[in-house]
């Protein structure tokens, strides 16, 4: 087939010991992996990532387990065991794949039930005293039911040093399992159910504190301004010892695939799934051991239910057609607590931390049809399409962590600036002063006056995203030979918006990015020679980015520099990749592979001074949320 995409077999990722998500990342070009301090997997595609580690925000590249989604990124971690191969299909593959896969999609095809009894497992020892197993057992029930049960587990010693301090950090220690069912209760019904779980408490890891970038250089914390930088050590870091970084995290997932043969030449296919993940830790973001912005309570829950329902033909005739339709639901609830007392503007305000909590709700759903075409034994034609329609809805608040200090700091700043005794650059005092918050949600715009009304508002921010989109797909594959394929595609891809999660001084920061599309060109060639010995795959591709999501930064006329989403309105990707594989005597596997990439910005969104968006010519962006 005419499509970029790299396979691993289960023997390929066994000999080359690939156990972890950074492991296959390596073993792929174009694919990169990139840890994030909650532990959130954060993949990048063809240059195509989007690191946002918020519970609730989708990826680039989508994940899935024999085609069962793993909607957001945390719900990955622990998919790499036990499996059959990996697939990485590079590109949109918003026809089949839906939208959150501008970059791409990774699929796990997890090791299926036998029909003879089989068992194995392996067991690894490492630096750090790491002890890797994995185990499984697998067989037949009955006549018509087969099961396979599989088991993972690692444990290592800390490997991060304290550099001011006999302190360590690091520690490894998660399991997994999953149980694997295939049912055929009759010649033209089969049943699979997949049952898996893990949990994880390993540290997140601590950050090196490489620079002081100080919001107000005049009231920076003297012990933040005398503390040292980290050496030129990867194991070398610091973090605060009283809010050590941890983790308990774990997952619960359920999923039904039922194929159902109506015809000799139709079947019908339902696959059903729902996950359960918690989140429960704590994680360094500044390197020191000062309390300047660590998150030492990050908890939440994602509960997530979907079902696909599709219709086929066997795939042996020269017209291959699948339809179909999906619907997801999701809840994702995301909560923070975050200590600011060793920051620099701290002092001024004089807070110690603060609250923040996202409640977000996700509908979608989508139809879609996908169709190939031998017109004769060389040349056949690809076609696709899916409409897809989402919703989004977010209330999200920064509050009081307790001890009233952040209550007091912006029921303070709030009524200076409505008396006139704080001054604000463009606003007029009303001389009202604003009721407490007390240990609600801070109304935010009341203190900044950055754009809202200045009236006293509900603290919570609420918003909701409706979008909707059609992804397409369409190409030509040339057969030169039994040997040889030519193909050029042509597709586009979405991915959705989503709102962040952020310990805001202004509403500005809980903003939504909308939904990003991806256009893509690409050609490329499939090559076997010497008996299949040798294989050359290449690839070049161009790529119109549109509306990238960015974690960016603004600008508050108070707070100075803040995180916040945003979309970047125009970019541009033009890569080649090429993967070459010889295997010269049995047993003897060669393998060479690469890619190079060059991207531009070539639109860009800039800050006014207030910190509101601008577009590339300067113009201010409205922005109204669309419910209250």
């Amino acid at each position: 087939m005419g499509l970029a995409i790299t396979a691993l077999s289960g023997d390929t990722l066994k000999s080359q010991n690939i156990v972890s998500l950074s492991d296959l990342a390596n073993s792929i070009p174009g694919l990169s992996y990139a840890p994030s301090a909650t532990q959130t997997p954060v993949y990048t595609l063809r240059g195509v990532g989007f690191y946002e580690t918020s519970l609730a925000a989708y990826p680039t590249t989508s994940v899935y387990v024999d085609q069962v989604p793993l909607s957001f990124p945390a719900l990955s971690t622990h998919a790499n065991f036990d499996l059959e191969r990996v697939e990485v299909l590079k590109g949109p593959q918003g026809t089949l794949f839906g939208q959150n896969s501008t970059g791409g999609a990774i699929n796990f095809i997890a090791a299926k039930p036998t029909n003879s009894f089989e068992m194995g497992g392996d067991i690894s020892y490492g630096r750090f005293n790491r002890i890797e197993g994995n185990a499984y057992v697998s067989g037949p029930l009955t006549d018509t039911l087969r099961a396979r049960l599989a088991v993972t587990g690692a444990h290592a010693d800390d490997w991060q040093r304290s550099y001011t301090r006999n302190d360590k950090l690091g520690e490894v220690a998660y399991y997994g399992a999953r149980l694997l069912l295939d049912w055929d209760p009759v010649d033209t019904v089969s049943v699979e159910i997949n049952l898996n779980g893990w949990r994880d408490r390993s540290d997140p890891q601590a950050p090196q504190y490489q620079t002081l970038l100080s919001q107000s250089p005049a009231t920076t914390v003297p012990g933040l301004r005398a503390f040292p930088f980290s050496p030129f050590n990867a194991r070398a870091a610091d973090w605060t010892p009283s809010t050590r970084p941890h983790a308990d995290n774990r997952l619960l997932q359920g999923s039904a695939r039922i194929n159902w043969d109506v015809t000799s030449d139709i079947t019908v296919t339902s696959i059903t799934s729902y996950v359960d993940y918690k989140p429960d830790q704590g994680f360094e973001t500044d390197g020191t051991t000062l309390m300047a912005d660590d998150f030492i309570v990050d908890k939440g829950r994602i509960k997530s239910f979907s079902q696909e329902l599709r219709i086929a033909n066997r795939p042996s005739g020269a017209l291959r057609w699948v339809l179909g339709a999906n619907y997801e639901k999701s809840h994702v609830y995301e909560y923070q607590l975050q200590t600011l007392s060793d920051i620099s503007t701290a002092p001024i305000f004089g807070y110690t931390g603060a609250y923040v909590y996202s409640d977000q709700r996700m509908r979608n759903y989508a139809f879609f049809a996908n169709a190939e075409y031998d017109i004769n034994e060389r040349i056949t034609l690809k076609g696709g399409a899916r409409y897809t329609n989402a919703r989004r809805t977010a209330a999200t608040c920064t509050g009081d962590p307790g001890d009233g200090t952040f209550a007091a700091a912006f029921d303070g700043l709030a009524n200076a600036i409505q008396l006139g005794s704080f001054p604000v650059a463009g606003f007029t005092p009303t001389g009202v002063p604003v009721p407490p918050i007390g240990a609600g949600c801070a109304p935010l715009d009341n203190t900044t006056l950055d754009g809202t009304p200045a009236t006293y508002l509900p603290g919570e921010f609420r918003d909701m995203l409706k979008e909707d989109n059609v992804s397409w797909r369409a190409g030509v594959d040339f057969k030169v030979s039994g040997n040889a394929l030519l193909y050029v595609n042509v597709a586009k891809g979405y991915k959705a918006g989503s709102f962040p999660i952020a310990s805001a001084a202004t509403f500005e920061q809980f903003l939504p990015v909308t939904q990003e599309s991806l256009l893509s060109y690409e050609a490329g060639f499939k090559l076997s020679a010497l008996e299949r010995r040798l294989q050359i795959v290449g690839a070049g591709f161009y790529y119109d980015y549109k509306d990238k999501q960015l974690r960016s930064k603004i600008v508050d006329p108070i707070f100075g520099v803040l995180d916040a989403l945003d979309n970047i309105p125009k970019s541009r990707m033009i890569g080649a990749e090429l993967d070459v594989t010889l295997t010269p005597v049995p047993g003897l596997t060669l393998a060479a592979s690469g890619s190079i990439l060059d991207s531009k910005v070539t639109k860009f969104v800039g800050l006014d001074t207030a910190g509101g968006p601008m577009d590339y010519k300067g113009s201010v962006i409205p922005y109204t949320p669309k419910i209250s």
